[in-house]
């Protein structure tokens, strides 16, 4: 789990990055691979249409945010 925050939306962003790059490194430094995204959803979605669900619930969730 990645977790940051920031006081601005560039803010925010660059500490987002710098968290994923920290995560990362830290899968790297013990020779490991990092979890593929949305595993611990129920396997038999395929991971094609997990990851169109989370397109769209994030196009949706902006939407709902700036109307």
């Amino acid at each position: 789990m990645v977790i940051y925050h920031g006081y601005s939306v560039e803010e925010a962003e660059t500490i987002f990055r710098e968290a994923v790059d920290d995560y990362l490194s830290d899968f790297a430094k013990f020779g490991k691979e990092p979890p593929k995204p949305f595993a611990s959803l129920p396997a038999q979605i395929p991971h094609e249409l997990q990851v169109k669900a989370a397109r769209f619930a994030t196009r949706t969730m902006l939407t709902w945010k700036t109307s």
